[in-house]
Formats: C-alpha cells, structure tokens, sequence
C-alpha cells in the first residue's frame, strides 16, 4: 500500500469529520504534530500503527478504512448554490461523505 493513498485515506475521513488539522491533532491528545498530520496526507510520510489506531478512533472509521481502495473517480459533485448559507468548509464535508458513501454503494456490487 502506498503512502500517497493512505494519506488520501486519512484526508478524507478528517474531512468527512469535519475537523480541521489542529482539531484532528488535539482529537488524538497531541501524539503527532499538525505538521505530520500534513506530511500524512500529501504521502510524506507513513503514520506507525499505533497511531493509525488513534486517528482511526478520532475519526470515528474502521482500521480498514485506510488500506481500502477507491476505484472511482469524481470529476465535479454539482449542487444548488442560490441563496445558499453553506460556509465552505461544511461543502468540503458533504463533498467528502458524497464519495464516501457512493464508493460504499459500488463496492457492494
């Protein structure tokens, strides 16, 4: 399993929370600094297992999540935008679980 796709997985599930950097690293009582959860995401760096176990349970997804591969590919999720009060990062989230969950659909197949 790469980095880079374990650092998307991780990507993903932090967005899906809702969470920023700084709120992931204090999920997990500070075991990693905001700068590795980074280096995790753009495939830097490979989180140990212990702490692979800690984001797990901070992001609230199974162990699995981030060695399961994602075999489709989004070019654009459209949505009404009129007289939306939607901030931006709360459209980052629904994007995320969007895929999220329609991976989900397809691998049930």
């Amino acid at each position: 399993m790469n980095k880079v796709f374990i650092g998307e997985k991780i990507k993903a599930a932090r967005k899906m929370s809702g969470l920023s950097m700084d709120n992931l690293v204090a999920k997990i009582d500070n075991l990693v600094s905001k700068n590795a959860i980074s280096k995790y995401e753009k495939g830097v760096m490979v989180p140990s297992s212990s702490i692979l176990n800690a984001l797990a349970k901070a992001l609230d997804v199974k162990i699995d999540y981030f060695f399961t591969p994602s075999n489709l590919t989004f070019s654009q999720i459209e949505y009404r935008k009129k007289n939306s009060k939607v901030t931006k990062k709360e459209l980052t989230k629904i994007e995320y679980v969007i895929k999220d969950r329609v991976e989900e659909v397809f691998e049930g197949e």
